[in-house]
């Protein structure tokens, strides 16, 4: 592991990374003022990837933390999900599974002190700073683990068809994939390989609302964006006070 470097890592992502899926969310969501109708609907498309990807995101920090002692941070951010010197790093589902069981809390799932120890060790303001703190995260955690609907993979199936084999339509039933809709919603078509049968694709499509959903969507990426500086903050606060 790199002290230094993790160190680094987390002070730039705070300060400069976190920010990249509002930044690019925001300017989706004023180019739509002046789209028409067909443009309004993909990029509310958009709007959708960047919030699951900012979720994404956010579980590959929270892994990177949890699994500090065993891995360098930097290298466990970028390879969640997948393998890095030889060791495998969980991917978002299997850390909200984990999350759930634990209700959330920042102490069980980071390893880091409890609130009550914190109290013995902790001035009165800083007692309220990390009890709002940890209050937020663990809600914000799982906030997230509720979007990500981990347990039907509706929104994986979609955000990974956003970003390839990108199939939207104005609007979607079973009827017909390519049912185009009046509404303001557009479709995310995805297929899972393991539904098809005799050889025929099993469809889904996802819709996606550019009118309530995508207020929705802004709001839990500002969310998120806020949990990614207020974890880092908190571990570097409780690191350099050798409490983490």
């Amino acid at each position: 592991m790199d002290d230094l470097l993790d160190h680094e890592f987390l002070e730039e992502y705070a300060t400069f990374g976190a920010y990249n899926h509002k930044l690019i969310a925001d300017i989706l969501f004023e180019a739509m003022s002046s789209a028409n109708e067909d443009a309004i609907k993909i990029l509310s498309v958009k709007i959708y990837a960047e919030f699951i990807s900012a979720i994404e995101d956010f579980a590959g920090l929270c892994i990177a933390l949890r699994d500090r002692d065993k891995m360098s941070i930097l290298g466990s951010y970028m390879f969640f999900g997948t393998k890095f010197k030889g060791r495998k790093i969980i991917g978002p589902g299997q850390f909200f599974r984990e999350a759930i069981r634990v209700d959330g809390e920042p102490d069980k799932l980071f390893h880091f002190p409890t609130l009550e120890g914190l109290e013995k060790k902790a001035s009165l303001d800083e007692q309220k700073g990390y009890e709002s703190t940890y209050t937020f995260l663990k809600e914000t955690i799982l906030m997230a683990a509720s979007w990500y609907r981990i347990e039907n993979r509706m929104a994986i199936g979609t955000y990974n068809k956003t970003k390839h084999g990108f199939v939207v339509t104005r609007g979607f039933n079973k009827a017909s994939p390519f049912f185009d809709s009046k509404g303001s919603e557009a479709a995310v078509l995805y297929s899972e390989p393991s539904t098809a049968k005799d050889g025929q694709l099993v469809i889904n499509g996802s819709l996606i609302d550019s009118e309530i959903g995508i207020k929705e969507e802004l709001s839990g990426i500002n969310r998120l964006m806020d949990a990614t500086i207020n974890l880092i903050e908190l571990y570097l606060d409780l690191r350099d006070k050798k409490l983490a």
